[in-house]
């Protein structure tokens, strides 16, 4: 294993930890709870990501990541009209969408537009499914990538939003392999602020 990955994977009971702080720990405000978790996880890639990790912002970058995110936002709320008979599944879904009665959607627009979206694929993309790529092949650091990113949302307690981490997950490590980090940067903070803000599912 390369000095890469292994910081890499070193830092995962961290961003672990983080997660579990976000979702389990009654301290705070949730969104001041995940915008602390994602600077912290921002630190963490940059210190010990930063040679690895690069952006490199252009016009192709972004119209992919406005492209990705509008075809993902479609495909969860083709997803939503299919299963919406379901109440175990709408529960869930609401639960979710709880999370934004503590702030006003304009803090909430804020926060997802910076630090927690971006961060995210800094993180996860730009750090670690980039240091599981130098041991494994394409297909196979993306879905550990997204299995990873799936799991760490298991403090949740919510299989709905799991599954959305990892299908989103498997759509941003595509993007970031073809198409570099600031597209997925893109496309993950668009989908954030459309699903959360603009055009909210159910």
């Amino acid at each position: 294993m390369g000095p890469e990955s292994r910081r890499a994977i070193l830092t995962l009971p961290a961003a672990y930890a983080l997660w579990f702080f976000t979702f389990q720990v009654p301290v705070l405000d949730f969104w001041i709870r995940i915008t602390i978790s994602a600077s912290i996880l921002l630190v963490i890639a940059v210190v010990f990501g930063r040679k690895e990790i690069s952006i490199r912002p252009t016009a192709t970058a972004v119209v992919v990541g406005v492209v990705s995110a509008v075809l993902l936002y479609l495909f969860f709320w083709s997803g939503y009209q299919v299963l919406k008979g379901l109440p175990q599944f709408t529960g869930q879904i609401s639960s979710v969408y709880s999370l934004k009665a503590a702030e006003p959607v304009s803090v909430i627009a804020t926060v997802l537009l910076f630090p927690i979206g971006p961060t995210e694929e800094i993180y996860w993309r730009g750090f670690i499914q980039n240091a599981l790529s130098k041991r494994l092949s394409t297909r196979g650091s993306i879905l550990l990538t997204a299995a990873l990113y799936s799991s760490i949302h298991l403090p949740t307690l919510n299989p709905a939003l799991m599954l959305t981490a990892f299908i989103g997950g498997l759509a941003w490590g595509f993007v970031y392999h073809r198409f570099g980090l600031a597209a997925a940067m893109v496309s993950h903070t668009l989908w954030d602020e459309m699903i959360f803000v603009f055009f909210v599912i159910g």
